[in-house]
């Protein structure tokens, strides 16, 4: 796994029932990761993969603001996944 340190933030102060900063840090207390995608390196029969899924338990998958980062960083960025390109996402909602 990578890119494991990067956190969001709540830029847009969005509130529903609470606020999204509360979801986020219950979020990452609760799943001990920063946000919602966990990226990994590895290889399927001998061919270099990286994979970008969405951790349904941090927020249902919700997109916070730097999972679209996590992911283009994961494409092609790592030393000797540079041909890499497959993705597994799913997500659980979108903020704009």
């Amino acid at each position: 796994m990578f890119d494991g340190n990067i956190s969001s933030t709540d830029p847009l102060k969005f509130v529903d029932l609470k606020p999204y900063s509360s979801r986020l840090r219950q979020a990452q207390r609760d799943t001990g990761l920063k946000d919602a995608v966990i990226n990994a390196q590895g290889k399927l029969q001998g061919r270099p993969v990286i994979a970008s899924v969405m951790e349904y338990a941090f927020i249902g998958g919700s997109m916070g603001a730097v999972v679209g980062e996590m992911i283009t960083r994961a494409g092609g960025t790592r030393p000797g996944f540079e041909d890499a390109a497959d993705y597994c996402l799913s997500f659980g909602g979108v903020r704009e």
